[in-house]
């Protein structure tokens, strides 16, 4: 097998495993956004909902684990861009679990902003790495590429001020976010996809 067939479907694989843990998280977390806009007591730390956000998050630290430790043998296995997208879904399991045992986390809303956030630290260092690398290699990202990196940053920012603005007790209201964000992801890990194949 070819290296660079290896590489896509070493690549190819990630984006499946990124693309699961995301319907996982928002699963849970759209599951956990309805049960605490009905009630803001804390689980029980052997509830059912406690353990599957803890298997959630194990399973996230691994998966994370798993794409390090490939990239430490053979180094650009997996693109930065889904080491990124991993190590934000296990920040975002650990808000999800934190907000299930902890008395004063912000049930379910915390989360969306944890989000949110996120997506705007990766959008913002997805531009700086552009910016860096047009300022080490002479245009390396064309001036279309820099343009679509800075305006998903600021879709990113507007994304989170409607995070921060979103009713705590309207739980249509995040459930509508979090569709939102998952077609956004698969858009993204589409996109990824496709330019995988065409390498």
């Amino acid at each position: 097998m070819r290296p660079s067939t290896r590489m896509c479907q070493q690549s190819f694989r990630a984006v499946v495993v990124i693309l699961a843990l995301a319907w996982l998280v928002l699963s849970r977390s759209a599951i956990s956004v309805g049960d605490s806009l009905h009630e803001h007591a804390t689980q029980p730390e052997d509830s059912l909902d406690v353990r599957a956000a803890q298997a959630d998050l194990e399973l996230a630290r691994l998966e994370l684990q798993k794409v390090v430790e490939k990239n430490r043998q053979v180094p650009n296995s997996f693109p930065q861009i889904l080491v990124e997208r991993l190590e934000d879904y296990v920040r975002l399991a650990e808000s999800q679990l934190k907000q299930l045992i902890d008395p004063t986390a912000a049930h379910g809303h915390a989360v969306h902003i944890t989000e949110a956030k996120l997506a705007v630290e990766r959008a913002q260092r997805h531009l700086d790495r552009g910016l860096e690398l047009n300022r080490r290699m002479a245009r390396l990202a064309d001036a279309t590429e820099v343009a679509r990196r800075r305006a998903a940053l600021q879709v990113a920012v507007l994304r989170l001020e409607r995070a921060k603005q979103l009713n705590p007790r309207a739980p249509h209201a995040h459930i509508e976010w979090q569709l939102e964000q998952l077609r956004d992801d698969l858009l993204d890990l589409r996109l990824e996809v496709a330019k995988l194949k065409h390498m």
